[in-house]
């Protein structure tokens, strides 16, 4: 495949497949980097996928794509933080990438930070806002377990 906009319209992890064999993957976080719309959709549509294989480029991407105020970006940043994954784990840290992204993942991120006190007070009240600000099936399952006392 040599034109890029073929592999775009692959399903998702066939693609990521070909960028990393391909050694393009750099090609396409800096073509993200530079606003390209194509990489930036292909990566926002697909940021779970990269959360799985993410690797050193990725997470240079996600530190200038969270300068730029790109909100899943500093939602995954957010991630890493809270888990510990390639970075010092974090909660203060993961909160604050979490409230600046102001998605629906992130909303749910920060539910569970206060579900369960990890790096604020526990507060059962801010956890249901922030779940149901959310509303992606994760948080209504994790505002299922709040109503029921589960962690």
């Amino acid at each position: 495949m040599d034109n890029i906009s073929q592999i775009f319209e692959l399903k998702s992890e066939e693609s990521y497949k070909i960028f990393e064999n391909s050694g393009s993957l750099i090609h396409l976080l800096y073509a993200a980097d530079l606003n390209n719309i194509q990489a930036l959709d292909y990566i926002d549509k697909n940021h779970e996928l990269f959360n799985n294989y993410f690797t050193n480029d990725y997470l240079q991407y996600l530190i200038v794509a969270s300068y730029k105020g790109y909100g899943y970006a500093m939602n995954n940043l957010g991630y890493l933080y809270h888990y510990g994954l390639r970075v010092k784990q974090d909660f203060k840290k993961a909160k604050e990438y979490y409230e600046k992204s102001n998605t629906s993942y992130s909303m749910n991120n920060l539910g569970y930070l206060y579900h369960c006190g990890l790096g604020v007070e526990q507060d059962f009240k801010k956890a249901e806002e922030y779940y149901k600000k959310s509303g992606i099936p994760t948080a209504l399952k994790n505002l299922k377990n709040l109503k029921r006392g589960k962690f």
